[in-house]
């Protein structure tokens, strides 16, 4: 656990890498009432994957930045702080997981992604995930793409933030967005792209009725219209997004927490 630091520069976890073929693996940490008045909590420009990590009650310019591959598993980030973005990141795979990113406050989104890399594709997956109650200064957008070669993919997640700004912005014609089983705010029309959106199968825009959101318990209530309104297996062109053998219910949950 790192707890109660303060920096001007660096932030809590700080990592430059002379080659873009470095990683750095977290797994099981915590990082909480940090301050970082210039730069990030958490830093690097590695591969960067987090596993069953907290970020949470911090204050940053960003609270975390990747400046290449990121891996965010079994996550939560909550009550945070940022002048920017919640999490900018620049690579060209983006997996989200199994992850809350809930209850921060920010100027322009939630997720920024930018690649430097316009040649090859980027993915970028949201994956049984929930996002919500994030508020922001610049309400225009949730998740901001400016790749021009980005396939974006939204499945068993919800995302449900305050404001009426974009859940999702590209402006690229070359780019494209699948959503699936799962609850947007705001519908299909709150997911702009100039180039393909795929609206595909099970999707609902209704209110997802959380259990407790004041105390940052974001799992579903029993009247929830996401429960059992998810999907056990989603391939999208040979590539399988979603394979759960194990749930309660007819089906699995929409969000990042079954209800059982």
């Amino acid at each position: 656990k790192i707890q109660n630091s303060e920096s001007r520069e660096f932030g809590a976890i700080y990592t430059r890498s002379v080659t873009e073929y470095d990683s750095l693996i977290l797994s099981n940490i915590e990082i909480s009432d940090c301050i970082c008045s210039r730069s990030s909590i958490l830093s690097t420009n590695y591969f960067l994957s987090l596993d069953s990590t907290v970020l949470m009650n911090n204050e940053a310019r960003t609270v975390l930045l990747a400046g290449n591959n990121l891996s965010l598993t079994n996550s939560k980030i909550l009550f945070n702080q940022s002048r920017y973005e919640i999490i900018g990141v620049s690579g060209d795979e983006v997996n989200i997981e199994n992850t809350l990113i809930a209850e921060n406050n920010g100027r322009t989104c939630i997720i920024g992604h930018g690649s430097t890399r316009f040649d090859i594709p980027s993915n970028f997956r949201i994956i049984n995930s929930t996002l919500a109650n994030n508020f922001f200064i610049d309400d225009r957008y949730k998740i901001y793409s400016e790749n021009a070669n980005l396939n974006m993919y939204i499945v068993n997640s919800i995302i449900w933030n305050e404001g009426n700004g974009y859940t999702y912005y590209n402006s690229s014609n070359n780019d494209s967005v699948l959503v699936a089983y799962s609850d947007i705010k705001g519908g299909e029309a709150n997911i702009r792209t100039n180039g393909t959106k795929i609206w595909d199968d099970g999707n609902i825009s209704e209110v997802p009725l959380f259990a407790d959101t004041s105390s940052g318990d974001f799992s579903l209530s029993n009247d929830s219209p996401c429960v059992n309104k998810g999907t056990d297996l989603f391939i999208w062109q040979g590539d399988t997004l979603v394979n759960i053998t194990e749930y309660f219910g007819s089906a699995p949950d929409m969000g990042a927490f079954e209800n059982t």
